[in-house]
């Protein structure tokens, strides 16, 4: 292990996090957090319904469209996009206390991020500043407004701005306080207003023209013999990635993803922080960031010499 525990129990909760970016002056959405148990028991018998206390919280602190998220949630699951009152009312009355919310939802503003966000990488070796890779993973696809790869997005290669470097450096260093050496995953959405939005069409066909190469990145990840046979899995994961990112499809997406964040750059949302960055080999092949090089380089940095 890396991480300490300090930095495992920050990215436990979405809430703990966003109170520590918050603190750093970093931009993350407006948030409310709610009681997962919008019916509850009383003591003299009978159930006590706080849906109307709850949404009139919420309607108060944010606009229409509203996001709920389990606090302790991953992939996406339980995340819920709601439109108007009465889908705000329903997805209220599907929460209950459990493993992913075991005191409480968040229910944040939507941010219009278009069709991906940010998978940015973030590390820091004992003695150093906190480096933020120059590039990161790119999540997107318009199956729906969850951007997340395991719900089947596609990743492109993404140049960071400097600002969103330099931010996503600060976000991870209050997450990290006080530790000498650290790899951070770090999510994050940029603002993209109506005005920047393009050719929505023809994306959507760029997307499908994808579809076929990376279905079979999707099939070589299914491999079932890959640990007993890594080399030979490695060499068919990277080829096939390869024969995805040279397709004029993945090169059109990538360049609108570039020009959009480069546009968007003062304007990016950080929302979560991830301890354990997983997708190993999107972030290596196609973002060209061994998570590997910077474990390595961190814990090297705190062995006693």
């Amino acid at each position: 292990m890396i991480n300490s525990q300090s930095i495992e129990y920050c990215c436990q909760s979405k809430l703990r996090t966003l109170l520590l970016f918050a603190s750093a002056g970093i931009k993350t959405p407006k948030t409310v957090y709610a009681s997962p148990n919008v019916r509850e028991t009383i003591a003299e018998g009978g159930e006590l319904d706080n849906t109307e206390t709850i949404i009139k919280l919420l309607e108060g602190e944010l606009n229409n469209q509203m996001v709920i998220k389990p606090d302790f949630g991953t992939h996406g699951t339980g995340v819920t996009l709601t439109n108007n009152r009465q889908e705000l009312e329903k997805a209220l009355k599907k929460t209950s206390a459990n493993l992913m919310n075991p005191s409480g939802v968040l229910v944040q503003e939507y941010i219009p991020k278009w069709f991906f966000d940010l998978r940015i990488i973030v590390s820091k070796e004992r003695g150093k500043p906190p480096v933020c890779q120059e590039s990161a993973l790119a999540r997107g696809g318009f199956k729906e407004f969850r951007t997340n790869t395991f719900l089947g997005n596609m990743v492109f290669k993404v140049k960071l701005p400097r600002k969103v470097r330099l931010d996503a450096e600060k976000s991870a260093s209050v997450i990290g306080k006080g530790q000498g050496a650290w790899v951070l995953g770090l999510d994050a959405m940029p603002k993209v207003v109506e005005e920047l939005v393009r050719d929505e069409d023809e994306l959507r066909n760029k997307f499908e023209l994808l579809t076929d190469l990376f279905n079979k990145v999707s099939q070589v990840k299914r491999m079932p013999s890959k640990r007993q046979h890594f080399k030979e899995y490695t060499e068919a994961i990277d080829q096939a990635f390869s024969n995805y990112m040279r397709s004029e499809a993945y090169n059109y997406i990538e360049d609108v993803v570039n020009s959009t964040l480069l546009k968007t750059a003062d304007n990016v949302f950080f929302h979560e922080g991830n301890s354990c960055p997983e997708f190993w080999e999107q972030t290596r092949a196609v973002a060209g960031i061994n998570l590997a090089e910077l474990l390595l380089a961190s814990a090297q940095s705190i062995i006693d010499r």
